[in-house]
């Protein structure tokens, strides 16, 4: 199966579609990097390429857009899942070469493009943050992710701040140079509400990375400092959704939101994602709770309230539960998806369940849809 890896030319016209999106996410108007279009990270090479291309790719995109393929008449497959970090036991394994997301690693690469929640800091610089729980992972955690088939990841979340933007920077610098997309940090808010946007069979689908779960205020990207994509700050996370529908196809929204250990969601999240559906986001793929929540739709876009965990210290079996969402996105028309559950092993990593525990999950899960089961109080 084909394969989308690394930054390369870009798939549409950014020389005047770009300015006017920036400039719709930033209050100051577009910086320097939003009007050259480098604030957008673009994924361009086919699945499989060699990621030793990635700088050509970089040169390419810096020197002109690349013409659209014909459109392919198959839906795109986007994989989804949950929150990372590599806090013990997770950086055990890492430390021996092993890869912690191994067990679900082909429900990853069988989709033409993944994406996760990485929720910690990746350097050796900074110091903690004041705050309850800090994270910090090693540089291997890209390879591993790479290597696991992950194309995308957000940023947007309450913990890649927890060694200060130094060590922000070298999160971002590592997976690019890992040749992963980053949304939902940056340096200015022209970087971090920006989208990734990648071409798959002449189809543009955009992520876009936003959290509603920061320490902090001073956590927001602006004011002269980096940070992240807040949807506090909902004119410009409508903004940056919108944007994105104006430069793809499609519109993919990676979200930290919710209560922690809350298994249906809230009225908060469900009225806040209708109005992300409204502005042009055709899925929604949230985390945060640390459990599974359901899903739901709005006219043709899904929504899925929380993917749990995926590769994390999980205590107990609720926390352990996780699993990939594959949503299959057309050209036009409904979205379709599956979910593969999985469960945390005892060394913080998604492994596959047995039949019997696969059907009981997926039975479990279709009673936490708004509006059902035990969330029949929670209307979507």
């Amino acid at each position: 199966m084909q394969r989308l890896l690394a930054f390369g030319a870009l798939i549409v016209a950014l020389t005047s579609v770009t300015t006017a999106a920036m400039s719709a996410v930033s209050p100051a108007g577009p910086s320097e990097d939003a009007r050259s279009g480098a604030a957008v990270d673009t994924l361009s090479r086919e699945r499989g390429a060699p990621r030793s291309s990635k700088r050509r790719a970089e040169r390419s995109r810096r020197r002109a857009p690349a013409e659209r393929r014909p459109m392919s008449r198959r839906p795109a497959t986007i994989a989804l899942a949950g929150d990372v970090h590599a806090e013990a036991p997770i950086r055990g394994v890492l430390d021996r070469g092993a890869n912690p997301l191994a067990g679900m690693a082909d429900h990853l690469r069988r989709a033409d493009l993944a994406m996760v929640n990485v929720e910690t800091a990746v350097s050796r610089r900074g110091t903690p943050a004041a705050k309850s729980f800090t994270f910090r992972a090693p540089g291997s955690l890209w390879q591993a992710l790479a290597a696991a088939g992950v194309d995308v990841v957000s940023l947007a979340n309450n913990h890649s701040l927890d060694y200060g933007t130094d060590a922000l920077a070298d999160t971002i610098r590592g997976a690019r140079s890992a040749g992963i997309a980053v949304v939902g940090a940056g340096r200015d808010p022209s970087e971090a509400y920006a989208p990734a946007v990648v071409e798959r069979d002449g189809r543009a689908v955009a992520f876009v990375g936003l959290s509603r779960v920061l320490p902090s205020p001073a956590w927001e990207a602006g004011g002269g400092r980096s940070g992240v994509a807040s949807a506090f700050n909902e004119r410009l996370a409508l903004a940056s959704v919108r944007a994105a529908a104006r430069v793809a196809d499609r519109v993919v929204v990676s979200i930290h939101w919710g209560e922690e250990l809350h298994r249906c969601p809230g009225a908060e999240q469900q009225a806040l994602a209708a109005r992300l559906v409204d502005a042009g986001a055709d899925v929604i793929a949230g985390h945060h709770p640390h459990v599974l929540q359901g899903f739901s739709r709005r006219r043709n876009a899904l929504i899925g309230y929380s993917l749990g965990n995926f590769a994390f210290n999980a205590r107990d079996e609720e926390t352990r539960a996780t699993g990939v969402l594959t949503a299959a996105v057309p050209a036009r028309g409904r979205v379709q998806y599956e979910f593969e559950p999985a469960r945390i092993d005892s060394e913080g990593g998604p492994a596959p369940l047995r039949p019997v525990e696969r059907q009981r999950r997926l039975e479990q899960l279709a009673a936490q849809a708004p509006g059902k089961g035990r969330c029949a109080l929670s209307r979507g």
